[in-house]
């Protein structure tokens, strides 16, 4: 196809590969991906949380928090993500 760019990263996100409905199209999508990265390059792969796809209950929120631990586990705060709020500018 002409093409001689390569990139070092391929990235799939926001749980897009549970939209693929057969192994062969995985493995497609995997092996398309391959063909554009370097050598020595990075599927970065974003899969939902167990929690999120096995729950019978609702549980998907706009964020999570994890403890900041130092070396001896000793916590010093905590890391906060979120998205979607109100004031949010995305």
């Amino acid at each position: 196809d002409g093409r001689t760019e390569l990139f070092d990263s391929v990235w799939i996100l926001l749980g897009s590969l549970q939209h693929m409905t057969s192994n062969d199209d995985v493995i497609s999508c995997f092996q398309s991906a391959a063909n554009e990265l370097r050598e020595g390059g990075t599927l970065i792969l974003e899969l939902p949380h167990p929690r999120e796809t096995f729950s019978m209950v609702e549980c998907t929120r706009n964020g999570w928090e994890v403890p900041l631990q130092d070396e001896n586990g000793k916590e010093y705060g905590e890391l906060r993500i979120v998205w979607g709020d109100d004031d949010d500018p995305f």
